[in-house]
């Protein structure tokens, strides 16, 4: 019982106030939304947010600056990845990741895990036991710069397929994803593959692209592509089931590619920021007519807190306060390809959604985009009180 408020137009909020939610325990799927009569707890109700892009192996190392991209993934981040060869360590810190998702609101996350293939089947475990929709693969890197994270390409693919035909598409709720790192550290025969075996499976693929300067350059060189993105596109992993991370240097022709091959890029802006890497150009997605969903990118993202995503993509686009939720929601529902079963609240969608205290200083009576700029840029997660996944409670505070 509560305001429901989601965003089925990508600049306005619908709002329901006063309104009952009702859901079938059994199926998961909304029923109705009622009127309500009476005199409840008031609360806010909203859909579950969906974090497009970020990595259980990166949560303890968050907060480590002081260098640019391939900088800081040679001093902070390759090695950590290395150390989840250790079982006991990858539960440990895969069960802290995703019980910290769900308290933060995140109903579906398309998560990168590392190389290793029984830390990404403890992963899956993890996630499944805490009630999840994940889109999950292991890392995928036939060129790894370090030797405890080597693979070669059949390596790479062969525990890829093992663990796709375990965990893809179970219950309907779990799903795999081709997880290539990036150009410099899969070979394009492996690209090439991996686009093959996705298209035959139904399977996701996510990457990076184009994310620093650095990188592109070194992309260049080894490619001889003066387009990062072109370079994807021709090995054929641009489809309607690719995530891109980032995408910010990227031109009018890439961000056609990218439409044409109907992929869908990820904007993270608080990674952008801590690592200095660039500015997501927004407007050329707009104008071009490219829609994006977001992800917090921990680890150089320092928190899975949508909320703190949504403001640093407030300060460095100023748009429509909804916009924000928009993004965290519908838009990745869409690039799931999924908008038919969750994103937004209806009837005949999974009962997929959050219940929130309303922030401070506002009331059932407050102007909805008051409401949710409130919620932007003071919520905390100390105001996510229930978080349903297909109907079933999965955190309560």
């Amino acid at each position: 019982t509560g305001t429901i408020i989601d965003f089925p137009e990508r600049n306005t909020a619908r709002v329901r106030r006063d309104a009952v939610l009702i859901w079938d325990s059994g199926e998961g799927k909304i029923v109705s939304i009622e009127k309500e009569k009476g005199s409840g707890k008031k609360k806010l109700i909203l859909p579950g947010f969906i974090d497009l892009h970020t990595h259980w192996p990166q949560w303890c190392s968050r907060g480590l600056a002081n260098a640019d991209l391939l900088a800081w993934l040679k001093k902070y981040i390759y090695s950590r990845e290395s150390s989840y060869s250790n079982s006991r360590k990858a539960r440990e810190d895969s069960r802290d990741f995703f019980f910290n998702l769900v308290k933060n609101g995140i109903t579906t996350a398309v998560v990168y895990s590392t190389i290793h293939t029984e830390a990404t089947d403890i992963a899956f475990e993890e996630a499944e036991n805490i009630g999840l929709r994940i889109v999950m693969g292991k890392m995928m890197m036939d060129r790894s710069p370090l030797k405890e994270l080597s693979e070669t390409t059949r390596e790479s693919i062969e525990d890829s397929l093992y663990l796709l035909k375990k965990w893809h598409s179970r219950h309907n709720k779990i799903f795999y994803a081709f997880s290539p790192r990036f150009a410099l550290a899969v070979s394009r025969q492996l690209l090439e593959e991996i686009a093959s075996l996705a298209h035959k499976h139904n399977a996701y693929i996510q990457t990076h692209l184009a994310e620093s300067k650095d990188e592109i350059e070194e992309v260049k060189r080894i490619t001889n592509y003066p387009s990062y993105t072109k370079y994807y596109y021709d090995t054929g992993i641009l489809s309607e089931r690719t995530l891109l991370g980032h995408c910010i240097y990227v031109s009018e022709s890439d961000i056609r590619l990218i439409k044409r091959a109907g992929s869908t890029p990820v904007h993270n802006p608080s990674a952008n920021l801590f690592l200095h890497s660039g500015v997501f150009p927004l407007h050329l997605y707009d104008r071009i007519g490219v829609d994006f969903g977001l992800g917090s990118d921990v680890g150089a993202g320092i928190s899975l807190l949508p909320f703190s995503v949504m403001r640093d993509m407030y300060y460095l686009n100023r748009v429509p306060i909804p916009r924000l939720f928009y993004h965290y929601t519908t838009a990745g529902a869409k690039a799931l390809g999924k908008l038919d079963e969750f994103g937004t609240i209806d009837i005949g969608k999974d009962a997929d959604f959050i219940v929130l205290d309303y922030p401070e200083s506002t009331n059932k009576t407050t102007d909805a985009e008051e409401l949710l700029s409130k919620l932007v840029f003071t919520g905390t997660e100390e105001l996510v009180r229930e978080v349903y996944v297909r109907g079933e409670l999965v955190f309560e505070r």
